[in-house]
């Protein structure tokens, strides 16, 4: 690297050149004007591919804006990956073998990707384009280069380049399924934004936000415990602008998303949609300090939030959160406001979010409390309905009407359907968490000991399934189930689920150290954690090198074939190709 700085002769940042006031003919656009070229050249150990653009007839550097660089990695049988990065550097001459000598008015802008033979039998294609300061802009030409599936010396090149990207940090997994999915708990959007970067190279394919529909009681507090909020939301809208919310407003969702796309990285938010803020009998009015739900849904509110009142709640007052009361459900409340999911208008102002977040360029949706809406099965022990079809489908048709792809969809469905009631019935629409796996070998690791299962607590196939070591209800609910498990047993089990094939892994980032968010000796919840919701904390445990590498290890192998097998305290998986 010091030997090809100095071979350099000059390195322009396009950002601090002083302006010269040399300018096009009037009414000559600078794509008229530049001439923009590309090639590319392997190092002698072929591991390197080096593309150096040549930009010609440039008379002021200011009029290029930066450089949009693309490439596509691609297989036969696999599906084909994309990646982005960006620069605002040139050069004025490059030294060396193949290097390129100085000349007026003519620059050069060069990128390299390393350990190209960690992908043999792929190719590797690119371009780069450039934006230019009169809002225009132009691409290069396209080429391609085919990674051998045995590498040999000696092939050509001046063997010393400039390194830039690894081809393992430049590509996620192809799509969502594809990935594993790091869930963003309490960040606000700013905050995901901030730390896209570091989310990436962790080998992450997917950030999971938190609820961002309209958060109730703002001014109360936003301390880490005040959390539920985000789930109890007072409507079916994207967070307003101008309107109060930890994790910040539908702009910020926007331009968070936006930035997420070109770093290869996608975003599926959290959906709430089987009940609104409340209590079980009745919707939360506000008061003169908070909003309430008939702000956002004066439909679904009525005239009093109640089922008297008109509200469009279930008629049922039971109890439907335990997993063997199939008779309620999916009609009992959970100590919430059970909405009438079999209503057509709560259906469309459900879709009506998800629409609105696809606007936002969201890719996916988790949907809370899932088991608790009922589907479009006529065996339903309390009713079928088809919120589900209209919902899905409905977001599914829209999106690919804008011309995006379809959404990714997946359910929580906790501890069992309810008897009498299948899996099935759902992944017909979406995934389902299997949280009883992962919950087990956490269990199995938190005990010393190792694990060799292969199947899902669910009975569904790995294609169908997202697990995890731990989520925010895991870790944060009453129960506190994984609170005080050590990070690394966590992150055991993490690895665990994210080596192996088909299924997809959600790892959730805590916010305090190991323990920072549990009870004391009087049962009463103590909150050591300082972080705020909104903030991310000081709690890096996702940018270890150990999950760096499972993520990695999981996007090369995708869904090829698996071995897994413990011996004492070790647990193996073995990714192959047959």
């Amino acid at each position: 690297m010091k030997r090809l700085i100095k071979t350099i002769i000059a390195i322009l940042s396009l950002s601090l050149v002083a302006v010269i006031t040399v300018f096009a003919r009037a009414g000559q656009s600078i794509v008229d004007k530049i001439d923009v070229s590309l090639l590319q050249q392997e190092n002698a150990a072929g591991n390197k591919i080096r593309y150096v653009a040549t930009i010609e007839n440039v008379d002021n550097l200011n009029e290029i804006v930066d450089i949009d660089i693309h490439f596509t990695l691609s297989k036969s049988g696999q599906t084909t990956r994309t990646a982005t990065d960006k620069t605002t550097k040139v050069y004025t001459s490059i030294a060396g073998t193949n290097g390129f000598a100085a000349a007026e008015n003519t620059y050069y802008a060069v990128y390299t990707v390393t350990q190209t033979n960690a992908y043999p039998g792929w190719t590797l294609g690119a371009y780069f384009t450039f934006n230019y300061s009169d809002s225009t802009n132009e691409s290069t030409n396209s080429i391609s280069y085919s990674i051998p599936e045995k590498y040999t010396v000696n092939t050509y090149g001046s063997g010393e380049f400039e390194t830039s990207s690894s081809i393992s940090d430049m590509f996620t997994a192809s799509d969502i399924e594809g990935g594993n999915i790091f869930h963003a708990w309490n960040w606000s959007m700013n905050t995901i934004k901030a730390n896209l970067d570091d989310i990436k190279a962790a080998g992450f394919t997917t950030v999971q936000t938190s609820p961002m529909q309209p958060q109730k009681d703002y001014y109360a507090g936003n301390a880490q415990s005040d959390w539920w909020k985000f789930y109890q939301p007072l409507g079916f809208c994207v967070a307003p602008d101008g309107v109060n919310n930890a994790l910040g407003t539908k702009s910020e969702l926007t331009d968070m998303v936006t930035t997420a796309h070109s770093k290869g990285i996608k975003v599926i938010v959290d959906v709430v949609a089987n009940h609104l803020a409340g209590s079980s009998t009745s919707l939360y009015g506000g008061d003169n300090n908070y909003d309430g739900v008939q702000k956002y849904e004066p439909t679904i509110y009525g005239s009093n939030g109640t089922l008297a009142g008109g509200a469009l709640l279930h008629s049922v007052g039971a109890n439907g959160t335990a997993a063997s009361d199939s008779g309620h459900t999916t009609d009992g409340h959970i100590y919430l406001p059970d909405l009438d999911t079999g209503n057509s208008h709560v259906q469309q102002r459900v879709l009506s979010l998800l629409e609105e977040y696809i606007d936002c360029g969201v890719d996916g949706f988790r949907f809370d409390a899932a088991k608790h809406i009922e589907t479009d099965n006529s065996s339903e022990p309390n009713g079928s309905s088809q919120f589900w079809p209209t919902v899905i489908n409905g977001a599914t048709s829209y999106a690919q009407s804008k011309g995006k792809e379809k959404p990714y969809y997946y359910g929580e469905i906790l501890n069992g359907c309810g008897n009498g009631r299948s899996y099935s019935w759902y992944t017909k629409y979406m995934d389902v968490i299997d949280n009883t796996t992962g919950n087990n070998i956490t269990s199995t690791f938190n005990g010393g000991y190792s694990t060799s299962t292969s199947t899902y607590n669910t009975g569904c196939q790995a294609n169908q399934v997202v697990i995890w070591g731990e989520s925010h209800d895991t870790y944060a609910n009453e129960s506190h189930d994984t609170t005080f498990i050590n990070q690394a047993v966590i992150d055991k089990t993490y690895a665990y689920g994210a080596a192996r094939g088909g299924a997809q892994s959600l790892y959730f980032a805590r916010p305090c150290a190991n323990g920072e968010f549990g009870y004391v000796s009087d049962n009463k919840l103590k909150i050591t954690c300082p972080v705020l919701l909104g903030a991310k904390g000081d709690w890096n445990a996702f940018k270890s090198a150990q999950i760096i590498a499972v993520n990695k290890f999981h996007n090369y192998w995708g869904t090829e074939s698996e071995w897994i097998a413990s011996s004492g305290t070790f647990s193996e998986i073995v990714r192959y190709k047959d």
